[in-house]
């Protein structure tokens, strides 16, 4: 343009912030599982965040969030800025969005709540199962589904097969050396093998063959035909 501008650079940054702020929006949903309405001075929980608005964040996170990220995967917008790598963007987004409800601080927190006050009902195993109802509540084939919530029901997949043997993370110690309450440094560096999510997750990822299984030869019978070799269920091979 005459005034050195670049409108389809513009375009694209706004583009970007938009998505930048689409994921801050889906965070501060997300700091609703495990979260704390209020906590004392030292640091430690005095009301948690209630277990009906938990679910709901979960629920939402794993439905309406990832059905949220369709504009940003319109063909033409793609193609007016980013003809390349603009849909592995957008599955990224999906990724990031199923990796904010599964941090670990964020399945120990949920684990402390209810150990804390188990007349609360809301343990690992009930919090898995709402984000996998969300999940399949539409049915449907998944060759079928928008590629948003086909790399989100992936990235969850690998969450299931992976959460189960993280061991902590030792660096979280230093947050003890700068001030941070002790109940925060613990939770960095607690591994999760006494919240029970090795059980919660096995049978998440049974829910998860049983109502995606594929029926044609493509990625999704790859990705389901690991998982149950992962569940020690016999695969036929073609």
């Amino acid at each position: 343009t005459r005034d050195g501008s670049d409108p389809a650079g513009l375009t694209a940054s706004v583009y970007d912030q938009a998505k930048q702020t689409y994921l801050g929006f889906t965070g501060s949903v997300a700091a609703m599982v495990g979260g704390l309405t209020s906590t004392a001075s030292d640091g430690e929980p005095v009301q948690f965040v209630g277990v009906e608005d938990q679910k709901a964040a979960l629920t939402f996170l794993a439905s309406e969030a990832i059905d949220g990220l369709a504009p940003f995967a319109d063909p033409d917008l793609l193609m007016t800025f980013r003809p390349l790598g603009g849909l592995v963007g957008v599955d990224n987004l999906a990724k990031s969005i199923v990796g904010s409800m599964l941090q670990p601080d964020v399945i120990r927190r949920v684990y402390a709540q209810d150990q804390l006050d188990p007349a609360r009902e809301f343990d690992v195993a009930d919090m898995l199962s709402t984000i996998t109802d969300a999940f399949i509540a539409d049915g449907g084939s998944i060759e079928d589904m928008a590629p948003a919530k086909r790399a989100a029901i992936a990235e969850y997949v690998t969450q299931l097969q992976t959460l189960p043997t993280y061991e902590g993370n030792p660096e979280a110690a230093i947050l003890g050396a700068l001030g941070a309450p002790q109940g925060l440094v613990d939770l960095g560096v607690a591994n999760l093998a006494d919240t029970g999510i090795e059980a919660a997750a096995s049978a998440e990822l049974k829910r998860l063959v049983a109502a995606f299984k594929p029926e044609t030869d493509s990625f999704a019978t790859r990705l389901f035909k690991d998982v149950e070799r992962a569940l020690g269920i016999d695969v036929a091979e073609d």
